[in-house]
Protein backbone atom coordinates (compact mmCIF):
# COMPACT_ATOMS: atom_id res chain seq x y z
CA UNK A 1 0.00 0.00 0.00
CA UNK A 2 1.26 3.46 -0.63
CA UNK A 3 3.03 4.66 2.40
CA UNK A 4 0.77 7.90 2.33
CA UNK A 5 -2.62 6.28 2.06
CA UNK A 6 -1.18 4.20 4.77
CA UNK A 7 -0.79 6.69 7.29
CA UNK A 8 -4.15 8.50 6.05
CA UNK A 9 -5.90 4.90 6.87
CA UNK A 10 -3.92 5.02 10.48
CA UNK A 11 -5.78 8.19 11.08
CA UNK A 12 -9.01 7.10 10.62
CA UNK A 13 -8.69 4.31 13.39
CA UNK A 14 -6.67 6.86 15.67
CA UNK A 15 -10.37 9.63 14.59
CA UNK A 16 -12.11 6.33 16.04
CA UNK A 17 -10.34 6.11 18.94
CA UNK A 18 -10.96 10.07 19.38
CA UNK A 19 -14.46 9.73 19.36
CA UNK A 20 -14.84 7.26 21.71
CA UNK A 21 -12.67 8.73 23.64
CA UNK A 22 -14.89 12.31 23.28
CA UNK A 23 -17.89 9.88 24.27
CA UNK A 24 -16.17 8.76 27.60
CA UNK A 25 -15.46 12.46 28.49
CA UNK A 26 -19.09 13.20 28.12
CA UNK A 27 -20.27 10.21 29.86
CA UNK A 28 -17.76 11.34 32.71
CA UNK A 29 -19.05 14.52 33.02
CA UNK A 30 -22.36 13.56 33.45
CA UNK A 31 -21.39 11.05 36.24
CA UNK A 32 -18.88 13.34 37.83
CA UNK A 33 -16.53 10.53 38.13
CA UNK A 34 -14.58 8.64 34.90
CA UNK A 35 -17.09 6.77 33.05
CA UNK A 36 -15.64 3.44 32.26
CA UNK A 37 -12.14 3.34 33.45
CA UNK A 38 -11.55 0.34 32.00
CA UNK A 39 -12.44 1.77 28.39
CA UNK A 40 -10.14 5.07 29.18
CA UNK A 41 -7.04 2.39 29.73
CA UNK A 42 -7.55 0.87 27.10
CA UNK A 43 -7.59 4.25 25.05
CA UNK A 44 -4.68 5.39 26.92
CA UNK A 45 -2.85 2.27 25.92
CA UNK A 46 -4.06 2.64 22.41
CA UNK A 47 -2.92 6.07 22.36
CA UNK A 48 0.46 4.90 23.19
CA UNK A 49 1.41 2.06 21.40
CA UNK A 50 -0.60 2.86 18.14
CA UNK A 51 -0.84 6.23 17.49
CA UNK A 52 2.32 7.27 19.02
CA UNK A 53 4.70 4.27 18.95
CA UNK A 54 3.73 3.04 15.72
CA UNK A 55 1.99 5.86 13.83
CA UNK A 56 4.74 8.75 14.90
CA UNK A 57 7.11 6.44 14.75
CA UNK A 58 6.89 5.87 10.89
CA UNK A 59 6.56 9.71 10.54
CA UNK A 60 9.16 10.55 12.89
CA UNK A 61 11.78 7.95 11.84
CA UNK A 62 10.93 7.61 8.03
CA UNK A 63 8.68 9.99 6.49
CA UNK A 64 10.24 13.41 8.21
CA UNK A 65 13.93 12.61 7.47
CA UNK A 66 12.68 11.71 3.48
CA UNK A 67 10.87 15.30 3.56
CA UNK A 68 13.96 16.72 5.12
CA UNK A 69 16.08 15.36 2.55
CA UNK A 70 14.12 16.87 -0.64
CA UNK A 71 14.42 19.71 1.54
CA UNK A 72 11.21 20.46 3.36
CA UNK A 73 12.70 22.14 6.46
CA UNK A 74 12.35 20.94 10.06
CA UNK A 75 12.93 24.21 11.66
CA UNK A 76 9.95 26.31 11.01
CA UNK A 77 8.77 24.46 8.66
CA UNK A 78 5.95 21.96 8.81
CA UNK A 79 8.26 18.78 10.06
CA UNK A 80 8.90 20.95 13.03
CA UNK A 81 5.38 22.11 13.67
CA UNK A 82 3.96 18.55 13.77
CA UNK A 83 7.04 17.60 16.19
CA UNK A 84 5.89 19.92 18.63
CA UNK A 85 2.46 18.59 18.28
CA UNK A 86 3.71 14.90 18.80
CA UNK A 87 5.44 16.07 21.99
CA UNK A 88 2.12 18.01 23.10
CA UNK A 89 -0.11 14.75 22.54
CA UNK A 90 2.30 12.67 24.70
CA UNK A 91 2.03 14.97 27.39
CA UNK A 92 -1.69 15.18 27.14
CA UNK A 93 -1.53 11.34 27.24
CA UNK A 94 0.59 11.18 29.97
CA UNK A 95 -1.86 13.32 31.92
CA UNK A 96 -4.65 11.19 31.13
CA UNK A 97 -2.60 8.23 32.51
CA UNK A 98 -2.07 10.06 35.55
CA UNK A 99 -5.57 11.03 36.36
CA UNK A 100 -6.84 7.72 35.76
CA UNK A 101 -4.61 6.37 38.52
CA UNK A 102 -5.20 8.84 40.34
CA UNK A 103 -8.87 8.21 40.07
CA UNK A 104 -8.18 4.13 41.51
CA UNK A 105 -7.08 5.82 43.98
CA UNK A 106 -9.31 7.70 45.04
CA UNK A 107 -12.75 7.88 43.19
CA UNK A 108 -13.15 11.70 44.40
CA UNK A 109 -9.90 12.44 42.83
CA UNK A 110 -8.65 12.38 38.99
CA UNK A 111 -12.16 12.51 36.74
CA UNK A 112 -11.49 16.60 36.31
CA UNK A 113 -8.43 15.86 35.20
CA UNK A 114 -8.92 13.46 33.14
CA UNK A 115 -11.90 15.36 30.89
CA UNK A 116 -9.26 18.26 30.78
CA UNK A 117 -6.30 16.02 29.09
CA UNK A 118 -8.93 14.03 26.84
CA UNK A 119 -10.60 16.90 25.93
CA UNK A 120 -7.42 18.88 24.92
CA UNK A 121 -6.05 15.96 23.56
CA UNK A 122 -8.86 15.08 21.31
CA UNK A 123 -8.68 18.89 20.00
CA UNK A 124 -5.20 18.79 19.31
CA UNK A 125 -4.95 15.54 17.28
CA UNK A 126 -8.10 16.72 15.44
CA UNK A 127 -6.55 19.48 14.11
CA UNK A 128 -2.76 17.63 13.97
CA UNK A 129 -4.48 14.73 11.90
CA UNK A 130 -6.36 17.53 9.73
CA UNK A 131 -2.92 19.77 9.18
CA UNK A 132 -1.28 16.07 8.01
CA UNK A 133 -3.54 14.88 6.04
CA UNK A 134 -4.28 18.03 3.95
CA UNK A 135 -1.07 19.85 4.08
CA UNK A 136 2.32 17.56 4.89
CA UNK A 137 1.22 13.99 3.10
CA UNK A 138 0.02 16.42 -0.03
CA UNK A 139 3.43 18.08 0.18
CA UNK A 140 4.93 14.12 0.64
CA UNK A 141 2.86 12.67 -2.15
CA UNK A 142 3.60 15.81 -4.57
CA UNK A 143 7.81 15.61 -3.94
CA UNK A 144 8.93 12.91 -2.88
CA UNK A 145 10.65 10.92 -5.49
CA UNK A 146 8.42 7.60 -6.94
CA UNK A 147 11.32 5.60 -5.70
CA UNK A 148 11.61 7.32 -1.96
CA UNK A 149 8.10 6.17 -1.87
CA UNK A 150 8.64 2.77 -2.95
CA UNK A 151 11.29 2.51 0.27
CA UNK A 152 9.03 3.75 2.63
CA UNK A 153 6.27 1.54 1.71
CA UNK A 154 9.60 -1.14 2.29
CA UNK A 155 9.92 0.26 5.59
CA UNK A 156 6.42 0.16 6.87
CA UNK A 157 6.27 -3.52 5.66
CA UNK A 158 8.70 -4.10 7.56
CA UNK A 159 7.65 -2.82 10.49
CA UNK A 160 4.36 -4.52 10.23
CA UNK A 161 6.01 -7.87 9.96
CA UNK A 162 7.59 -7.16 13.59
CA UNK A 163 6.47 -8.88 17.11
CA UNK A 164 5.20 -5.85 17.54
CA UNK A 165 2.39 -5.89 14.77
CA UNK A 166 0.71 -8.64 16.80
CA UNK A 167 -0.10 -6.18 20.06
CA UNK A 168 -0.96 -3.34 17.51
CA UNK A 169 -3.69 -5.87 15.81
CA UNK A 170 -5.14 -6.86 19.20
CA UNK A 171 -5.25 -3.00 20.51
CA UNK A 172 -6.76 -2.31 17.23
CA UNK A 173 -8.94 -5.28 17.91
CA UNK A 174 -10.14 -3.55 21.44
CA UNK A 175 -10.90 -0.19 19.69
CA UNK A 176 -13.00 -1.70 17.17
CA UNK A 177 -14.84 -3.48 20.65
CA UNK A 178 -15.60 -0.06 21.92
CA UNK A 179 -16.65 1.25 18.76
CA UNK A 180 -19.61 -1.15 19.01
CA UNK A 181 -20.05 -0.70 22.40
CA UNK A 182 -19.92 2.97 21.87
CA UNK A 183 -21.94 3.08 18.80
CA UNK A 184 -19.48 4.96 16.51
Amino acid sequence: MNPIKRLISEHETIIDALQVLSKICDASATACQIANPAHADQLVAFFRLYADAWHHGKEEDQLFPALEQIGISREGGPIGVMLIEHDQGREFVRGMGQSLTTFKDDSDKGTTDFIRYSRGFIQLLTQHIDKENKVLFTMAEKHLPKSTLNELEVLFDQKASTDASTDIKKICEAVELLKTIYGI
